[in-house]
Parts: structure tokens; C-alpha cells; sequence
């Protein structure tokens, strides 16, 4: 007897409450294997990269040292880079009846099913509406 099938679209990272998961981004990279793709899209190889160390004589001895000393200057804040997304930015479609002067319901959030008048559309998608009736 064939073994059944585990649900496909079931979450591998169970929402615990809204916006929080079971697992962190840390751990869900670790059970995808995530961690070993790195994002070499556009990189090319370095040639022979030039040396970092040179050894001196002094003396009856040799030292290895650096060619070009460490820094002394370090930032007072880590600078954060942004994260990789694969998601490509798609221009908001929004439907022709939704223009200025448009009266509509808010279908979500803390004023759901109350009436408003929508003032605008941004470049994002989003509605800038006003008030409720």
C-alpha cells in the first residue's frame, strides 16, 4: 500500500500569531539548505587576488606581517545591508471604479466595514482615503 501523501501547500513554518512564526529566518535557512546558495548572479571571478602578507628580515630572523595595516577607524553602528528578495517590484493594478471622489467600505483593520472616501491612489497601490461616514 503506497504511503500517503503530505498536504504540499501546508506551511513548513507555522504561524504562531500574526507576523510570528514557529521558527526564525535563521532556522527555516537551515531546514530549507538555503545557507548554501550564495547569490553569484553578475559576479565575476577575481584573478589572482594580490598578496595580503610579505615576510621581513630583521636581525638572524623573518616575520610574516601585513602588507597594509587593519583599519583603526570602525563605525559606531553596523551598517545593515538589505536583505536578497526574488520577488520582482510589479506596477499596482488598481480597478478603474477606484477614483477620487469614490465612496468605499475598508474590508480590513480597525475600521472594517465602515464607509470612506478615497482621496488618491499612490504610486504603491495604496489608497489614500478620508474619514468615515
Amino acid at each position: 500500500m503506497p504511503k500517503p501523501r503530505k498536504n504540499a501547500t501546508a506551511s513548513r513554518n507555522p504561524l504562531l500569531a500574526q507576523g510570528v512564526t514557529k521558527f526564525g529566518r535563521s532556522a527555516s535557512f537551515h531546514r530549507t539548505g538555503r545557507y548554501k546558495v550564495k547569490n553569484l548572479k553578475g559576479v565575476a571571478k577575481a584573478a589572482a587576488a594580490p598578496a595580503t602578507t610579505k615576510s621581513v628580515t630583521f636581525g638572524k630572523g623573518k616575520r610574516t606581517v601585513a602588507v597594509q595595516k587593519a583599519s583603526r577607524f570602525y563605525p559606531a553602528e553596523d551598517v545593515s545591508s538589505p536583505l536578497y528578495v526574488r520577488k520582482t517590484a510589479r506596477p499596482a493594478k488598481v480597478r478603474a471604479s477606484l477614483q477620487a471622489g469614490t465612496v468605499a467600505i475598508v474590508l480590513a483593520g480597525r475600521f472594517r466595514g465602515k464607509r470612506v472616501v478615497v482621496l488618491n491612489v499612490l504610486p504603491s497601490g495604496l489608497l489614500l482615503v478620508t474619514g468615515t461616514l
